[in-house]
């Protein structure tokens, strides 16, 4: 990823999974937290994407303590570099990858 991608990414390790793939890449979660001024222009420019964005927004979400405006949204790690660069380098953005459990047969 450039420079203008999104600042954190978690990469959390689960014996128990196994990453979602697909021929974008891994499968991961992107959150956001947004001042409430400022949720209408993200949203914007979360919409001049060529990938298809559905984020949900929880407007009492709890981070780190304080009561924020959080909007996350599923994406594949080809998406990164064009979404960094739509967030403008935020810096309250965080990526995490997403894992399927093997259910017993």
């Amino acid at each position: 990823m450039n420079a203008a991608a999104p600042s954190r990414t978690e990469n959390y390790f689960d014996a128990s999974g196994v990453p979602l793939s697909g021929t974008q890449g891994d499968l991961v979660i992107v959150s956001i937290t947004v001042e409430p001024w400022d949720l209408e222009g993200l949203l914007d420019r979360l919409g001049d994407s060529r990938y298809p964005i559905d984020p949900q927004i929880n407007h009492d979400a709890h981070v780190e303590g304080r009561s924020v405006t959080l909007v996350e949204f599923p994406a594949y790690e080809s998406w990164l570099d064009e979404i960094g660069r739509l967030l403008e380098a935020r810096k309250a953005v965080t990526i995490r990858k997403c894992f399927a459990h093997q259910t017993p047969n």
